[in-house]
């Protein structure tokens, strides 16, 4: 029997609980000039997240390509930057190559016995950080944590936002496909809403104000699909004129905007994001059943190693 599995705006509420409910904790980066930061998906996402809101100079790579980042800029690397809720599988090679090349590697993590900490102890530097138990594909409280460990945000504030956030008029079951455009300054959280809602016919498009714009330069947009709703993030003055520009074509009906307060940092992003995404998964139970789905069938999986295989 397949594991019920909630909608991403359930799992929002319980991550702000905890977040709430542990206090702020706090992330000190180690020094370096450059690092590489590297994870997968999301890992990978708030890595980059952490490291521009701390104006820090680093470069990022997914997990499989790694070993090309490190050997084509190892002559300005310092250090290797792992983000991962678990600290398993892929990255636990990757930080032995790493190593291999001289280079320090830090890990932030959410599990205290890490694969990566078992294999390599005080070779590393390992932060962890307390979380709740959330399914691998949800990691909400996970990362939200790391995020919140350098920015410090308004947990108030972004509840206020999250529980009064309402549906479109007529709710969104009537509409047939979504796509999401946030503020410029989100470029990551859009990409992490992406792979939350991503869908061949339900998740169209997410991304930034400036993804639409190419989209429009290219002549992408606007391939309107069959009843799909604009869902506006986020969108400052300027952004919202480009918006209303470039989807003058579609109805008015069918453009929905959600406002935030001045300075909504990343974390605050992010929990609107999801909590919109998972009113949405509400219409539509194969996203859920996707994911128990996806939680028994990879357990038999065999991973591909993020490193080529040495000949």
């Amino acid at each position: 029997m397949v594991e019920k599995i909630e909608t991403l705006d359930y799992y929002v509420i319980k991550a702000l609980d905890f977040f709430e409910e542990k206090g702020n904790p706090t992330l000190e980066l180690s020094k370096s000039t450059h690092t590489l930061v590297v994870g997968s998906q999301t890992g990978l996402l708030t890595g980059r997240i952490i490291y521009r809101f701390a104006g820090r100079s680093f470069s990022h790579a997914k997990e499989v390509l790694v070993q090309c980042e490190i050997n084509a800029k190892r002559n300005i690397l310092e250090d290797v930057t792992i983000v991962s809720a678990t600290g398993s599988r892929q990255v636990v090679s990757i930080a032995g190559y790493a190593l291999e090349k001289g280079l320090r590697v830090n890990a932030i993590l959410c599990n205290p016995d890490s694969e990566l900490k078992k294999k390599f102890g005080d070779k590393i530097n390992d932060i962890a950080f307390p979380a709740i138990k959330e399914p691998p594909t949800v990691n909400t409280a996970t990362y939200g944590t790391m995020i919140q460990a350098l920015t410090h945000e308004n947990l108030s504030e972004i509840r206020r936002v999250v529980e009064s956030l309402k549906e479109p008029e007529g709710g969104y079951g009537q509409f047939e496909a979504f796509s999401v455009i946030l503020t410029d300054g989100m470029p990551e959280v859009a990409e992490m809403v992406d792979w939350k809602l991503r869908g061949e016919k339900i998740g169209r498009c997410i991304g930034t104000m400036s993804t639409y714009l190419t989209n429009f330069m290219h002549g992408a947009a606007i391939n309107d699909a069959k009843e799909e709703l604009y869902i506006a993030l986020g969108l400052n003055k300027e952004e919202k004129e480009v918006f209303e520009q470039v989807l003058e074509p579609v109805p008015t009906k069918r453009k929905y905007y959600i406002d935030v307060p001045d300075n909504f940092g990343p974390l605050g992003f992010m929990m609107l994001g999801y909590s919109v995404v998972g009113q949405i998964q509400k219409n539509y139970p194969g996203f859920q059943n996707n994911i128990g789905n996806y939680k028994q069938r990879a357990a038999k999986w065999k991973w591909l190693s993020p490193l080529r295989t040495k000949k």
